[in-house]
């Protein structure tokens, strides 16, 4: 029982950790994607991974990604 404690503990720390990151690297995600965890969510990261690869790209071209 010890064990998964000290597992369940560690994944709540990163889940909390990537929820930080998100919310200050793109902190308009969660008004578009309710967990940042699911599918839509990290596709859209793996293609956009900054701020600055959205800004040179126009709406569709995003919606198409």
């Amino acid at each position: 029982m010890s064990n998964r404690d000290v597992i369940v503990k560690r994944l709540v720390s990163s889940i909390n950790q990537i929820n930080r990151w998100v919310d200050f690297v793109f902190p308009e995600l969660r008004q578009v994607f309710k967990d940042v965890k699911g599918k839509g969510a990290i596709a859209t990261l793996r293609l956009f991974p900054t701020p600055s690869d959205l800004q040179s790209l126009e709406p569709q071209e995003i919606i198409d990604g």
